[in-house]
């Protein structure tokens, strides 16, 4: 069966297209590029009330605290 098979023209073409061009076609299809969209969903400032119990909290970051914090939810 395999002599019969590598005799044959068209199963050695067969063969050539499946094996070398396929992986060829494959690798062209997985991009190295990325793509990445973000959507900015809210964006909440964190205002406390005067009058509220955690009115005294203050939100430091590297050393230094923060006037206007506020949270970023991204999608």
């Amino acid at each position: 069966m395999i002599r019969t098979i590598l005799s044959d023209w068209k199963h050695l073409v067969m063969l050539f297209v499946t094996g070398v061009t396929s992986p060829l076609w494959l690798t062209r299809l997985q991009s190295p590029e990325k793509e990445i969209a973000v959507n900015l969903v809210s964006q909440p400032a964190f205002q406390l009330p005067a009058n509220n119990a955690a009115s005294g909290l203050k939100l430091v970051l590297d050393g230094q605290a923060l006037i206007n914090p506020y949270l970023s939810v991204f999608l």
